[in-house]
Formats: structure tokens, sequence, C-alpha cells
């Protein structure tokens, strides 16, 4: 009878036991080389996928034509949001921010869809601009609001934390006003254009140039008098760190919403009746949060800058008997949280002020 050995066994038991004892350091080297092979897979699997399902008929050329320029008015018109955000956020912090970086996505693991993906820019890529474009704890933005930061750079990929993890927590605050418009009016003009020369054949002729008469009367009365935004509730958002299979609408949970303390926007406000604390006989009643407020990030974490869009409200809990905040449910504002393609990596607060 043959004799069994079990030196394999003992010796892949050994390299097992090795691998929970490796530095983080060359942990994380060899996560990168693992997906140089990996992500080369998941491309050609997506591309695959895409190829069933699209309904794109390649045969004909102007209509390919035509869509490759749509694209490109609507990658435009997301720089120029990004480039707005920039601006207001230099004008408000009073520093100087460099030009955000594209980047591609090149895998994302479905057990860990909700919380982490990489991305194909690192350390070779700051030494090819000369300067720090990508870094720890920059912020990562797509459709020009939040959803992740990068906490780790490798030589020339890197891996982005999502804002729907359930360990990253942001500091958010309700905004109104003048920064919702601005969203609102930045987005119009793709809107017109596509509606306009799309051939969406199940809207008749007459309604679709009645909204398109509305769309251009929204517009003009956006672009009336500037309002001021107020900067109300603050708290905290943290998401659920679902897998791909279940996943499906982005919503965050936010805790501690209040206005207990005062800063540069005023306060602080009673909690249910939204009066200051120093007025609350004669001052006027406001409501701190309500559903659909746009939620922004404060910049009091030190990690992002402030002002940048994140998630919009669609649910206040009940305020308990006792309770000192109200706790909320976000929906994030970009719907393509599952399909991520491409994303835009602005350098971190560190590197900004370090230049």
């Amino acid at each position: 009878m043959k004799k069994v050995s079990y030196r394999s066994y003992f010796f892949l038991f050994l390299f097992l036991v090795a691998t929970f004892h490796l530095p983080k350091k060359q942990v994380e080297s060899l996560r990168e080389t693992s997906l140089i092979f990996t992500s080369f897979l998941w491309k050609n699997f997506a591309s695959t996928r895409a190829f069933f399902t699209s309904s794109y008929d390649r045969s004909k050329r102007l209509e390919k034509e035509n869509h490759h320029l749509k694209k490109q008015i609507k990658r435009l018109s997301k720089r120029f949001i990004i480039k707005d955000q920039i601006d207001e956020i230099q004008n408000l912090e009073g520093k100087s921010i460099r030009q955000p970086l594209t980047a591609h996505v090149i895998y994302r693991d479905p057990n860990t869809w909700s919380s982490t993906l990489w991305i194909d820019v690192g350390k070779k890529t700051n030494q090819k601009l000369g300067y720090k474009a990508i870094c720890k704890n920059s912020p990562v933005l797509l459709d020009g609001s939040l959803i992740g930061v990068v906490e780790w750079v490798g030589k020339k990929k890197s891996r982005v934390r999502l804002i729907t993890d359930a360990r990253l927590v942001i500091s958010v605050r309700v905004a109104r006003g003048e920064i919702e418009k601005k969203r609102l009016f930045q987005w119009l003009d793709p809107l017109i254009l596509e509606l306009r020369d799309s051939k969406f054949t199940s809207l008749p002729v007459d309604e679709k140039k009645e909204c398109l008469e509305k769309l251009q009367k929204l517009k003009q009365k956006l672009q009336g008098k500037e309002e001021k935004t107020s900067y109300l509730a603050k708290g905290e958002l943290r998401g659920t760190s679902a897998p791909l299979w279940r996943c499906h609408l982005p919503i965050l949970k936010g805790i501690g919403f209040n206005y207990d303390f005062a800063d540069e926007f005023g306060g602080p406000y009673e909690l249910r009746s939204g009066k200051p604390y120093d007025s609350l006989l004669e001052g006027k009643e406001q409501v701190l949060l309500k559903k659909g407020d746009l939620l922004v990030t404060t910049g009091m974490d030190g990690v992002f800058p402030p002002h940048i869009p994140v998630a919009r409200i669609v649910k206040v809990m009940p305020l308990q008997e006792g309770a000192v905040s109200y706790d909320i449910k976000a929906k994030l504002l970009t719907l393509k949280i599952n399909d991520l393609k491409k994303v835009i990596v602005l350098p971190a607060l560190a590197s900004n002020d370090a230049s």
C-alpha cells in the first residue's frame, strides 16, 4: 500500500501562516503586482459583457459619430462643473488648488464592491506631472460630487476607499440656496442639448418642443437674482459596505445632525425650532434639515475640502425624546456608483498646503 505524504500540505500550511506575518508594505506591493493580471481580465470581461448586452448598431457610422460627439460634450460639461467647484473652494478658503487628475477604474472586487476600487494612476503619475496630483487622502469625485478618497498609492496604481464604505466617516452639513441653483443650472445645458438632438421617437414633436421651452424658461429663471447659500445642520455620513449582489440604491446613514455650536456661517440654533439660542423668544423659526436638502462637506475632518456636494437627504428620522441630534438617510448624488469607469482625483489638502 502506497504511503501518503503530508509534506506538501505542511509546506502549504507554513506558506499560509507566513503570509499573515508579512509587513504591510510588502503586502501592498504584492497586491499591486497581482492587479496587473487581474485588471486585464476584469477589463476584458467588462468589454465582453458590454459587447453582448449593448443594442448599439455598429454598422451605422453617422449614429456612432453623433454618439461620440455627445459623450465629448458631456465630458466637457463635467470638467466645467469640477472647475467651478475648485474656483468656489479657492475663493472661500483662500488656497490655491492644482488641476484635478482624470483616472480610469481598473478593478473592483465584487466582495468589497461598496468599499474599495483601484485606479490606474500612482507615484509615477506624480513624477510625470512634476507635482503631487495624487497622494493619500486625495478626494475622488464623479459628476462633480464626492464618491471616495485615495487610501493607498502605488507606483502605477492606487486604491480608493468609497464613501459607501461603513468605515469611512464624512463630516457634512446642509446647504440651501445658491449652491443648489448652481448645481441644477450646470446640468441644464447638456440636458437641453441631448433632448434637442436626440431621436427619441416615443416623445411626440409637440411635447418635445414644449419640454425644451420649459427647460429654457427654467434656465432663464435660474440666471436671475443671485441667492445667498445657507449652511445649516452638521453631522456625519457613512455607508453600508454592501457587496455587489446586495448593492442596490447608494444609501448613506447620517448621525448627529444639529447646530449646537457657532461657526463662520452663524449659530448656534435650537434643534426643534431652528431659532438662535440668544433670541429664542423673538427669533425666526427655520427647519435645520429636511427631505431634499443638499449635503456638502464641511472641511472639519481635515481630509475633504469644504463645499463639495455629497448626497441628498431622503428621510429625516423622528427626533426621539431627549435626543440632542437627528438621524437621517441620504442618497448619493451620482447614480453611477455601481458602474464607475472614470473618476476625478483632487490633490490632497496636505499637498495643497505644502504648495
